[in-house]
């Protein structure tokens, strides 16, 4: 059954904004305010209590908070500001200097969340909307556990930016949404993402095979070479602390993107 028109929490269901496995999100309205409403399938009407949960709390500028879980019927949702904007992979094509300072943004939003215990689980570039202001917003925390919650050993995420051990059903940890994040900058840089394949070919990579080099695709990304290196490295004690640390580590790298072409 449709859901354009209904109303809920004094709001009208506009239209359809995006779809996913999980869930549908819509854009909804009093009258003067949007919001994205995002309402998940029966079998994932939990996920709506994890996302509220965990969203609510966020005040931070780079992340988008969840202000409250809506019923519809056997459904359930979650209602939270829409953002006006485009999803960070459409942002590829700019020159790397330039996708490094939307990247950034990304990277504040991880350190927020670490900070707070929360790992979000899912990071990759459909997760990202940049606003017409150029500003970051890292959204999506139904899969998001917080540090030492049970149920957190499972494989969950997006394939192509699983981390090794998120591919093993070990843990995630703050240094698996770093990895993903990696991916992310990887294929700003290169064009393209490490691993390829089916999923349990890309997977299996993730645990066994190391990226290709950033100089192996062109000489003047040799600069770049031991960044990704620690960066997605296959254990997470190799990787950076901690997305502070990452964004410390990019500013020598600045001035070498800064000549670089789009990847």
């Amino acid at each position: 059954m449709s859901l354009i028109g209904q109303q809920v929490n004094g709001l009208t269901i506009l239209q359809e904004a995006a779809k996913g496995t999980r869930a549908t999100v819509y854009l909804a309205s009093d009258g003067e305010v949007v919001r994205a409403l995002k309402v998940f399938t029966p079998e994932y009407r939990h996920h709506a209590e994890r996302e509220l949960r965990l969203g609510r709390q966020l005040d931070h500028p780079n992340l988008n908070p969840v202000e409250a879980q809506v019923e519809l019927g056997e459904q359930a949702g979650v209602l939270m500001p829409f953002i006006s904007g485009k999803l960070l992979s459409t942002f590829y094509d700019e020159p790397f200097g330039a996708f490094l300072g939307l990247f950034r943004g990304l990277l504040t939003a991880l350190d927020h969340l670490h900070a707070r215990d929360i790992i979000h689980r899912d990071v990759k570039p459909e997760n990202v909307i940049v606003d017409r202001s150029r500003g970051v917003h890292l959204i999506d925390y139904d899969l998001a556990v917080r540090r030492g919650e049970s149920g957190e050993r499972s494989v969950v995420g997006t394939v192509a930016y699983l981390s090794p051990e998120q591919a093993q059903g070990e843990a995630a940890t703050p240094a698996s949404d770093l990895y993903a994040a990696g991916i992310i900058l990887y294929r700003a840089l290169t064009g393209e993402v490490p691993f390829t394949g089916s999923a349990s070919e890309v997977a299996k990579a993730h645990r066994d095979e190391m990226p290709r080099t950033p100089s192996s695709f062109s000489e003047t990304f040799r600069p770049f070479d031991d960044f990704f290196a620690q960066l997605l490295a296959k254990q997470p004690a190799k990787r950076f602390t901690n997305a502070a640390e990452v964004i410390r580590a990019l500013e020598p790298l600045r001035v070498y993107a800064s000549e670089l072409a789009p990847g």
